[in-house]
């Protein structure tokens, strides 16, 4: 029985602000406490369904970390009490097992907003299924040819994909990783088995520079640990171990003894989640029909909601999008009665990363087989809005009435997925499927956090909201299409698309490959400006690397260097501006000021109405100007009325009460920082804060305050380092107003919080913070603790 967990949906908000690379809270993952409090069902929750259980004199035993999953073992006499059900015993034909199921069943009116779902009911979760397909094929050898680039794939790699392979097509570096608490899990139902001996054989084979790798296994629901291998644990196992060369790898196997109702998907997660350091990438290559959790969405909530949970946690979770293209999860299934196409969970989640596949290298194209389309269950996620709208634009009337045009679409990436060589007792198979393609990626991102976690970076955790604003990063695949249900399905086009969106992800290994690669590209675009100077417009490339100074590396995700209004030179003839309601009145039928034109609104009506603003407010209304007036009140400009300035400069005492400048305010701006930090000791700012990580900048802005207070010493001034601190942060200090109200502001006693990441592992009585941002309330965040003394 899964409990509601009423503050579940206050997660999602630092969930996904955690994931945004736009935020400044990106990478701040939660710990496991902060995740688990989240998740927790809420006491008047717990405290009516024990006094449910307890009128039947029923106890039972919690079976996820934070509390919202129930075990009850009982007579079936007490179960149909309890529920007011019928149960009998019937045949599981998927798992040909018996199991209890009940033509009707009810919940007391009083319990049913607390609790989700309860678990068997009236209907059997159909089987979970992996379907690699096979043919038995002679052993593979490792490919002798050189190669440079991408484009120069081993010509074995036609007939047959080995890790070599995919190294040479996606960029994939041999090199081991390094990098400590770097791990990868994957995920293993029905009882899978991998083999070691069957890994040494093949790494002997396909990795002979690589033969020491290896893996663990982890038991859950007495899960086999040991004996021949499978094809579907040897498959994912053989490519993790022999892409991510050197990642801790783990085979999760979950036996038939699972307690979740949901084969096992609930309890491997719940597996994870109790760890305090869970595996930074898990990948599965099973899943499911969607048509069951149609009629059960609580238990595909309930799901959804524990892969939500273990990405804030920094793990990225990855799912095979099916096999059955448009059909579902497998070739050989029907299509829904009415003909409309059959989705897949969990792909349909909007917090997992769906793969799809590819097959071939020159071109590379989309499978017919890979799953793909839109959720019935799960609505259209806010990051892929926009790639979405423009496919759905794209396809016009094509399979109209067949798909929910609102869900959440799937996959997000595609890999290769045929033709894969895997060894199982000593013959080798080639095996084909969205099977082989999620332990592909998985592998990429696990190498891709190797490279950030030696950076001093957090793992990448949930993946979409990057992927998405970060398309030019990916392959697009623009041919195929993923035929079913007596349709040829979705078509692959430019941009996104069911099939196979913006699709291989092209790992560049580190800056001397990703500078040399915009040197190439550079080039590359002006030779074509010299043949076509008319018809091709300029082209700038932006690299991005984790020894970029911070400033550089926001140029990845800044807009391109467009005019910031539409009233640039005449040449322009492309504008991209954030707008108002009122502006985009204005501007309809025009580019710029100088010629008629088309305005292309890239957002909904609905939006259009309901959330632009109506009027663009002006900068000096956005910003914080208090350095501003500083100068000029150091210039000798009087009559300033910003008054937030004025009022801030005054408490700091940089200006009497009749606005004039100090004799404090005239030292506080020759410091190259803003004015709450002009009261900073100089060698205080810099060991705790800069640490040389902005580089040039930071190496100017110490110079400065070297040259502006030479000769304060840190040691012997601590205590008025300190004052000054909280003085500089007047405004923004908070005390407890009690113990369940979180703090008032010294300000003007508002009500705040502290964010749930914010660092500290008490609630002191008084704290300082930087930033006070909204959401479901105030929460203030970089903060730290001031002492009354």
């Amino acid at each position: 029985m899964a409990a509601r967990a009423l503050l579940f949906l206050s997660l999602l908000s630092p969930a996904m602000d955690i994931s945004d690379p736009t935020s400044v809270n990106y990478g701040s993952h939660l710990s496991k406490d902060e995740a688990e409090s989240f998740a927790a069902p809420a006491p008047e929750t717990v405290q009516a369904v024990n006094a449910w259980l307890a009128q039947h004199n029923v106890t039972s035993q919690t079976n996820s970390p934070s509390g919202d999953m129930l075990r009850i073992v009982v007579h079936v006499d007490t179960a149909n009490a309890l529920v007011n059900a019928n149960y009998t015993l019937s045949l599981d034909p998927g798992t040909n097992s018996t199991v209890y199921t009940t033509s009707s069943y009810s919940i007391p009116a009083e319990l049913q907003p607390h609790i989700a779902f309860v678990y068997p009911t009236t209907k059997v979760l159909p089987a979970v299924v992996s379907n690699p397909k096979i043919r038995v094929v002679q052993a593979p050898k490792a490919s002798n040819e050189t190669r440079s680039s991408r484009s120069d794939v081993p010509s074995s790699c036609a007939q047959i994909t080995t890790p070599q392979c995919l190294q040479a097509l996606y960029n994939i570096p041999s090199v081991p990783a390094t990098a400590a608490g770097n791990s990868l899990g994957v995920s293993g139902f029905s009882n899978e088995v991998a083999n070691q001996t069957d890994l040494q054989q093949f790494l002997a084979v396909l990795r002979p520079d690589f033969t020491s790798g290896t893996f663990i296994v982890q038991s859950i629901d007495e899960g086999a640990d040991s004996g021949l291998g499978t094809l579907e644990a040897s498959l994912d196992i053989q490519y993790t171990t022999g892409l991510a060369t050197n990642v801790h790898n783990t085979f999760l196997t979950v036996g038939s003894q699972n307690q979740d109702g949901v084969s096992g998907f609930l309890d491997i997660i719940n597996t994870l989640l109790a760890e305090k350091q869970p595996p930074l990438v898990l990948t599965t290559s099973y899943d499911f029909d969607e048509t069951f959790f149609q009629e059960n969405p609580d238990i595909a909530n309930t799901l959804c909601n524990v892969y939500a949970q273990l990405g804030s946690r920094g793990t990225s979770v990855l799912f095979a999008s099916g096999d059955g293209g448009v059909a579902g999860i497998c070739p050989s299934n029907t299509c829904n009665a009415d003909g409309s196409f059959v989705p897949t969970f969990p792909s349909g989640c909007p917090y997992i990363t769906s793969v799809g596949s590819t097959q071939g290298n020159s071109p590379e194209t989309a499978a017919q087989f890979s799953s793909g389309g839109f959720s019935n269950v799960f609505a259209r996620p806010s990051y892929q809005t926009a790639a979405v709208e423009a496919y759905l634009n794209t396809l016009g009337d094509t399979n109209a009435g067949l798909f929910n045009t609102s869900g959440r679409a799937y996959p997000d990436v595609s890999t290769q997925g045929v033709n894969f060589a895997v060894n199982i007792a000593g013959k080798f198979e080639e095996v084909y499927g969205t099977s082989a393609s999620s332990p592909t990626f998985a592998s990429v991102v696990a190498l891709l956090n190797d490279q950030r976690l030696n950076a001093g970076k957090a793992p990448l955790g949930f993946l979409n909201p990057l992927f998405y604003l970060n398309t030019a990063a990916f392959n697009d695949i623009t041919s195929g299409s993923n035929p079913g249900c007596n349709t040829q399905g979705f078509p692959a086009s430019p941009g996104w698309d069911p099939c196979g969106p913006d699709d291989i992800l092209l790992f560049l290994t580190g800056e001397e490959e990703i500078e040399d690669t915009c040197r190439k590209i550079r080039l590359e675009a002006d030779d074509l400006v010299n043949q076509d100077p008319a018809g091709v417009g300029p082209l700038v490339c932006i690299p991005r690397y984790s020894s970029l100074p911070p400033q550089q590396q926001q140029r990845f995700f800044d807009p391109p260097p467009l005019p910031r209004v539409p009233d640039g030179p005449p040449g322009w003839k492309v504008v991209s501006t954030p707008i108002s309601r009122a502006s985009a009145q204005q501007r309809a039928g025009r580019a710029g000021r100088t010629r008629p034109g088309n305005c292309f609104r890239l957002y909904t009506e609905r939006d259009f109405q309901n959330e632009e603003e109506e009027q663009t407010h002006p900068e000096t209304l956005r910003s914080d100007l208090a350095s501003t007036v500083l100068e000029l009140s150091k210039l000798s400009v009087r009559n300033l009325t910003l008054m937030g300035a004025l009022e801030l400069l005054n408490y700091l005492a940089a200006l009497d009460d009749d606005g004039i400048l100090t004799h404090l305010g005239s030292v506080m701006a020759d410091f190259p920082l803003g004015p709450r930090l002009d009261k900073h000791d100089r060698k205080w700012y810099w060991n705790n804060y800069l640490s040389g990580r902005a580089l040039q900048q930071a190496e100017a802005v110490r110079s400065q305050l070297q040259r502006t207070d030479d000769g304060a010493d840190e040691r012997k001034l601590w205590q008025n380092i300190r004052k000054a601190l909280v003085c500089g942060f007047f405004m923004q200090v908070a005390h407890k107003a009690g113990e369940k109200d979180g703090y008032l502001r010294v300000k003007d006693d508002q009500v705040v919080s502290l964010y749930p990441s914010c660092g500290l592992d008490s609630s002191p009585e008084w704290v300082g913070f930087n930033e006070l941002v909204y959401s479901t309330k105030g929460y203030i965040r970089t903060v730290t603790e001031v002492r009354p003394e």
